[in-house]
Order: structure tokens, then C-alpha cells, then sequence
């Protein structure tokens, strides 16, 4: 437990070559202390370790003022259909603004959250609506949905595939418990996954646990980031002294391409996902806001503050806005259009996104 002051908002603290495959926490209790857990797959770190800490929000009182005048005042450009009701950057102060998702609108959201069942966090997946809720799995953590949204590949012990329809749940052969991180290809005939033991080694496996190789090995921690929409090249990013970086693999030769470097990104976790068109790159940065960029690096700009996970469907984006001490708030934004959703009836961090 951590008693950081009461202008610190926020903090970080994890193990140095943390291979956690989940955490939780980060409240602020009534005697200002925040408390924060993870989860290993198999045996916790052991002996001499080194702890970083990070401070990743601060609150500092106003009142501010400031006051500029530039040479010539830039003309503002209008924004993609824009309305009164059109929302192209979710922050703290319009998404109490927000609609609810609209209950014509059909789609699948996949959630890690607590469990009313069990008392555990387990794999939830539902309407936008909150409505026809089924429990995945009790016990479990980073969870795909497949492209066509009937199955499931999460981690726990080994890699897991659950059929949504019938029920039936697979283990799949030659995975283990550092396994994490799968990401489906676009024809779903693939799933990559990411091994954390001595550092990061990427594989992949048929849906059916056959045909298991390995694609790529490096030292740094990583984490997938997408897949290329003809699914030649699979991309994930690393840190590195200037930052994190984005990378693709090409599948048919392995050979690796350094694209750009994540600017301000969050040296932990990025969250970076590629939109299945393969255009944009959202991530978060280092205060946890949410940026848009194209795929050649260019047109940075911000969609949403304070976020805690990205998640890619078509040309929709969800996003977890984070609430300190409370769960987070779940949207749907659609940067192309302006248009944003807020989703009232669901919780938990949210994992995946089937819009039909």
C-alpha cells in the first residue's frame, strides 16, 4: 500500500520485468492510501526485487489563468460532421453530455469485471444494452473476441477457447500460463499471442490449437498492437530509449520493420490498437489520454482524456474512461463521423467490441 499525498491522484508500482498477467486497485482509501494488486499466472517474483514507481496523475488547485495573443490567429477548421450533438474529443466535461447508445444499434462488448456470481473477476460478454449477459469464464484475463464475434481466447493456466454458442470450452495445446495477449487475425484463422518468460516471444496458433510456431523474440517487454487487414503483417510495439516504438512483422518472411516512435506515449502500457482498416494507430500517452495517428506516423491528435482501454470495431472506437474510485466509464466514439455513445448498463474494463 502506497500513501502518496493528497494532491497525488494517481500512481503506478510494479515489479521491474513484470510478467503480471493482470492487476487491479489504485483507489484512494479515507486514510489517502492507494492499494494496488497483480495477478500471476503461475509463481509470483521472489527475492531481491526492484520496485518502480511511477506518479501518473497529480491535482493541483487553481485558481489558473494564462493569456496569449499570437501574431495571426489560425482559422479553425471545421470539424467532420459536425453538430450540436456531435462529440470529436470525450473529455471529463462533456461526457455527462453523452447519449446513450442508441437501442436500435446491435453489438457485442466483452468485459473483465468483477463477478456478482463468484466474488471473482472473470470474462463477461453482452449487449450494448447490458441485456443477455453470459459469464465467459470465472477465472481468466485478457480475453479476444473472435472477428465474427462466436468465440472466445482468453488466458488463465494455458490459452483457453471458448465457443459462445455451444458453450464448449478448449484448452489449447502447447500454451502455458505466461502465455497472454492473443489478438485474432481478420479471417480468424489465427491467434498471436505474446510469452512473457525472459522477455517477449511472439507466436502463433490456429484456432483449434494446431500449427503452433514461433514468429519473433526480443528482450524488451511488448504487447500486440494488430494485425494488417490482409493479415500479412502482424504489428506491436516496444520500449526502447526513445520511447515505445510501433513494429510489423511480415508473416511470410519474419522479417521485422521499425515504423515510428509513439509520441508521450505510456512507457507501461500504451493499450496500442490498429483499426481494421489499417489507417489508424490509437494509444494512450503518458497522462492516459487517448491519441489518434495515422499509420505513417502524421496526424496526431487527441480523441479522448483519461482512459484506461482501447478497443478497435470497425470504425468505431471503444474506450474505458477511467473514474477514480469508481468503475469506468464505457463510450463508443466514431472519429470519422464525431458521433459518441455512452454505454450506461455496462462495467468492468472492457476487452472487446462486435459491432455487426
Amino acid at each position: 500500500m502506497l500513501q502518496p499525498g493528497s494532491q497525488v491522484v494517481s500512481v503506478g508500482a510494479w515489479f521491474e520485468g513484470d510478467s503480471a498477467i493482470g492487476s487491479g486497485g489504485g483507489g484512494t482509501d479515507s486514510q489517502g492510501y492507494q492499494e494496488l494488486s497483480y495477478t500471476y499466472a503461475n509463481t509470483p517474483p521472489a527475492g531481491k526485487l526492484t520496485v518502480v514507481l511511477s506518479i501518473q496523475m497529480v491535482l493541483v488547485s487553481g485558481p489558473w489563468s494564462v493569456t496569449w495573443q499570437p501574431d495571426v490567429l489560425p482559422t479553425a477548421a471545421p470539424s467532420l460532421q459536425a453538430t450540436p450533438n456531435s462529440v470529436c474529443e470525450v473529455t471529463e466535461d462533456n461526457r455527462p453530455q453523452l447519449a446513450p447508445v442508441p437501442a436500435s444499434m446491435p453489438g457485442k462488448v466483452l468485459l473483465y469485471q468483477k463477478l456478482e456470481e463468484s466474488g471473482t473477476w472473470g470474462i463477461v460478454l453482452a449487449n450494448l444494452d447490458g441485456s443477455q449477459r453470459q459469464v465467459v469464464a470465472q477465472l481468466g484475463n485478457w480475453p479476444a473476441l473472435s472477428p465474427d464475434g462466436t468465440r472466445v481466447v482468453y488466458s488463465y493456466d494455458v490459452l483457453y477457447m471458448a465457443d459462445l454458442q455451444s458453450g464448449q470450452v478448449t484448452a489449447l495445446p502447447g500454451t502455458n500460463g505466461n502465455d497472454y495477449n492473443p489478438l485474432w487475425s481478420p479471417d480468424g484463422k489465427w491467434i498471436a499471442f505474446i510469452n512473457s518468460v525472459n522477455g517477449m516471444h511472439i507466436s502463433l496458433i490456429a484456432p483449434d490449437g494446431t500449427q503452433l510456431r514461433r514468429l519473433f523474440d526480443d528482450s524488451n517487454h511488448g504487447a500486440l498492437a494488430g494485425w494488417s487487414p490482409d493479415g500479412a503483417q502482424l504489428y506491436f510495439t516496444a520500449p526502447g530509449l526513445e520511447g515505445q516504438t510501433l513494429y510489423a512483422i511480415d508473416l511470410a518472411t519474419g522479417e521485422v520493420k521499425t515504423l515510428f516512435i509513439l509520441e508521450d506515449a505510456s512507457f507501461k502500457a500504451p493499450n496500442a490498437t490498429v483499426s481494421p482498416d489499417g489507417t489508424w494507430l490509437a494509444y494512450r500517452d503518458l497522462a492516459m489520454n487517448v491519441y489518434l495517428v495515422r499509420m505513417d506516423g502524421t496526424d496526431r491528435h487527441l480523441v479522448a482524456s483519461g482512459s484506461s482501454t482501447i478497443v478497435w470495431s470497425g470504425d468505431w472506437l471503444g474506450i474505458g474512461l477511467l473514474n477514480f474510485n469508481a468503475e469506468d466509464t464505457l463510450v463508443l466514439l466514431q472519429p470519422q463521423t464525431c458521433q459518441a455513445f455512452i454505454l450506461p448498463e455496462l462495467h468492468g474494463y472492457l476487452e472487446g467490441l462486435h459491432l455487426p
